[in-house]
C-alpha cells in the first residue's frame, strides 16, 4: 500500500534489488496504478540491462496488467496512458504470477527503503487531473462529486479499486460483480470514479443524465453511441432503450416497424377447397373475382350491384358449378359482413375467414386475382379484344416453376382454345401429386426469398401499450 518493490532476475537467479517509498499522493492511487508504477519503476531503474533488450519478461501479482497493457492506449485511463508511453521503448512482455510466488519483489515492497523517493516522472502523474478534461459546469461536477461520495455503492468500489481486487467475484460483494470484468480500467479522482475516459455515474443521476442524453430525441442507437463516449454504468444500454422506448414524442413520429416473417395460409391439398373472393370497380362494372388458392384458377361475375343478395347470387352459381368450397376468405367488405351472407354460409356449410382490417395482403390470393384481371381487361379494352378469349387464355398459360396452366390444375385437362392443339394434349390427365410436390416447392422458396429481408417483431403482452397509425 505503501511501497515500490522490483527484483531484477536472470535465469531465475537474483541479479539486483529496488525498492522505495510511495508520496502521500501515489498512496491513494487505485491499486492498478501503483501495480504498474511499480512496472515503470523497474524498468527505468534497471535500464542499463532493460533497455535495448529483444525482450523483458515481467512478472507481476496483478492479473488485470495483461490485458491492460495489450489493449489500445486511448481505452486507458489518462494516468496508465502516461505510463504506458513511458514504457514504449521498452519491449516488455507482461506475465501474471501468483503473489505467493512473487517472494522477492513482494517483500521489497513491503520492506521499502524510505531513503528513497519519486522521480520527476512521478510528479508529472500527480498533476494528472480526470476530471480537468470533464467539459460540464462546475456546479454539475461538484454535484456529481456529492453524489458519488455519499452512494454505498461507489464508496465500496472506490474501497475496492485502491485496495485492489481479489483474483475472482467470489471475494466481492455482489453489487460489485457488474464492475468486476472492467477492474483493470477503473480508476478514482476526487471521489468520481473513470472507466477510461468514460465517468462512471451513480445510480442517484442515472435518470438526470438519460434525460440530458435524450433531450433531442435523436433515437435509442444515437443515444447509446453519445452515451458509450463519456459515460459508463452497469447495463447502461439497457436502461437507456427502456427510457426511450417510453418516450411520447418519439414513439410518435417512429418509422413503421420492419416486415416479420411470411405467414402462409394453410395449403390447401386439392382444387375448390379453399378459395379467396373480391369486389372490383373496372370501367363502371362491379366484378367479383374469386380465385381457387390450390390451382390459381379465376372466375368472374359481373353484378349490377354491390350487394350481399347479388354476391350470394353469384356464389350460388359457381358452387353449382365447380362445388362448395371447405373455406371462402374474403375482405370485410359490407357484402361479406352482414348477417345476410353469415346465414348462406351457414346454410351452404363453407367457412367464411375474414382478412386483417387494413391489411389487404392477408386476402392477398384475391387481391393479386383482382389484379390480373384489371390489366387483363384493360388491354382487351384498348386493343378490341375479347375479355372471356383473354380470361381463357389466361387460364390455359402454364405457370411460371410449375409447368402446368391453372386449368390443368382446376380441371385436369387442357382446354381448347384458338392455338392449334393435338387432341392427346386436350384429353384429361389427373397428376395431382406431381402439382401439390410442385406448388409446395414454390411455397417455401416464395417464404425463403420474403423471410430474408424480415425479422420476427417483439411478441406483445396484455396490458403493453400499443400505438397504432391511421390509415392514410
Amino acid at each position: 500500500q505503501s511501497g515500490l518493490g522490483a527484483a531484477l532476475l536472470q535465469n531465475g537467479q537474483p541479479v539486483a534489488y529496488a525498492s522505495r517509498a510511495l508520496t502521500p499522493t501515489e498512496t491513494r492511487y487505485a491499486q492498478i496504478e501503483k501495480e504498474l508504477l511499480a512496472i515503470v519503476f523497474a524498468c527505468e531503474h534497471f535500464e542499463t540491462y532493460t533497455y535495448g533488450r529483444d525482450i523483458v519478461n515481467i512478472e507481476t501479482d496483478h492479473q488485470p496488467l495483461e490485458a491492460i497493457v495489450r489493449k489500445p492506449l486511448n481505452n486507458a485511463p489518462s494516468r496508465l496512458q502516461r505510463m504506458l508511453l513511458r514504457l514504449q521503448k521498452y519491449n516488455l512482455k507482461v506475465k501474471y504470477k501468483k503473489g505467493k510466488e512473487m517472494f522477492l519483489a513482494d517483500t521489497l515492497s513491503r520492506a521499502y527503503l524510505t531513503g528513497v523517493h519519486a522521480c520527476s516522472f512521478s510528479q508529472e502523474l500527480e498533476v494528472i487531473d480526470h476530471t480537468a478534461s470533464l467539459a460540464i459546469p462546475v456546479a454539475q461536477l461538484q454535484r456529481l462529486k456529492d453524489v458519488s461520495s455519499s452512494d454505498p455503492v461507489m464508496r465500496t468500489l472506490r474501497d475496492t479499486i485502491q485496495r485492489g481486487w481479489p483474483p475472482s467475484k467470489s471475494g466481492i460483494p455482489e453489487s460489485m460483480c457488474p464492475y468486476f470484468d472492467i477492474r483493470d480500467e477503473l480508476v478514482i479522482q476526487d471521489n468520481l470514479i473513470f472507466k477510461g475516459p468514460q465517468l462512471v455515474i451513480p445510480a442517484a443521476m442515472r435518470k438526470e443524465m438519460m434525460s440530458v442524453t435524450h433531450a433531442s430525441h435523436i433515437g435509442i442507437e444515437g443515444c447509446i453511441r453519445r452515451a458509450r463516449e463519456t459515460m459508463y454504468w452497469p447495463r447502461m444500454s439497457c436502461e437507456l432503450k427502456e427510457y426511450i422506448s417510453k418516450c411520447d414524442i418519439c414513439m410518435a413520429h417512429r418509422t413503421a416497424p420492419g416486415r416479420e416473417p411470411i405467414m402462409q395460409h394453410e395449403f390447401a391439398a386439392r382444387p375448390w377447397a379453399k378459395v379467396g373472393a373480391d369486389l372490383c370497380d373496372h370501367a363502371g362494372r362491379i366484378l367479383l373475382v374469386v380465385s381457387d388458392y390450390y390451382s390459381n384458377f379465376i372466375e368472374v361475375e359481373h353484378l349490377h350491384k354491390a350487394t350481399t343478395t347479388t354476391v350470394s347470387k353469384a356464389l350460388r352459381t359457381m358452387f353449382a358449378r365447380y362445388g362448395v368450397p371447405d373455406v371462402l376468405i374474403s375482405d370485410n367488405g359490407p357484402q361479406f359482413a352482414s348477417e345476410e351472407f353469415a346465414a348462406f354460409a351457414r346454410k351452404w356449410a363453407f367457412d367464411h375467414i375474414t382478412s386483417s382490417p387494413h391489411y389487404p395482403q392477408s386476402n392477398g390470393k384475391a387481391e393479386n386475382a383482382v389484379r390480373t384481371v384489371k390489366r387483363l381487361f384493360t388491354k382487351c379494352r384498348e386493343s378490341n379484344c375479347s375479355e372471356f378469349l383473354a380470361l381463357l387464355d389466361w387460364r390455359n398459360t402454364p405457370t411460371e416453376g410449375l409447368g402446368s396452366s391453372p386449368a390443368q390444375r382446376f380441371l385436369g385437362r387442357r382446354c381448347k382454345t384458338l392455338l392449334p392443339a393435338h387432341g392427346a394434349l386436350l384429353k384429361p390427365q389427373y397428376s395431382t401429386e406431381g402439382d401439390t410436390k410442385a406448388i409446395n416447392r414454390q411455397k417455401e422458396r416464395q417464404q425463403h426469398y420474403y423471410d430474408m429481408h424480415t425479422r420476427p417483431l417483439k411478441p406483445l403482452s396484455p396490458g403493453d401499450s400499443v400505438r397504432m397509425q391511421l390509415p392514410g
